[in-house]
């Protein structure tokens, strides 16, 4: 068996057993109380400030309840929604947001480049993408 279909073989596997030890704990938290676990995908700073204070406040709320964050790529984060592995996912736009139910988040995400003192760049007040091109590799 070529290495490719045994790797395809242990991703199949893994997701089975996560499933199934999801599935495992939705039964264990069946109770009056509020409780599961809620798996959330974010590509790198998607409103990671007003999430924080989401979770914060929901789990004030319901402290039974866990969170599992998994940072990753924005197609990776989708296919893992597909599969059920993720409940909910963020990520920045533009995206194909036509098989999702989806809320646009109003905060606005802010970039910003880091350079050493003397870099030409550090002396500009403010910097476009195309004016960084020539320093990347």
């Amino acid at each position: 068996m070529e290495l490719r279909t045994l790797r395809y073989y242990l991703a199949a596997a893994e997701e089975i057993v996560e499933l199934a030890d999801r599935l495992e704990e939705a039964f264990i938290a069946r109770n009056a109380d509020v409780s599961g676990v809620i798996s959330i995908g974010a590509t790198e700073a998607v409103g990671s400030r007003m999430f924080a204070k989401l979770i914060k406040q929901f789990s004030d709320k319901y402290p039974l309840v866990q969170f599992h964050l998994f940072n990753e790529m924005a197609d990776y984060i989708k296919e893992r929604m597909d599969k059920g592995l993720i409940d909910v996912g963020l990520l920045l736009e533009p995206i194909d947001t036509s098989k999702y139910d989806f809320i646009r988040l109003s905060q606005k995400e802010t970039w910003g480049v880091l350079m050493r003192e003397d870099h030409p760049l550090a002396e500009r007040e403010w910097i476009i993408p195309d004016g960084i091109i020539e320093y990347t590799t």
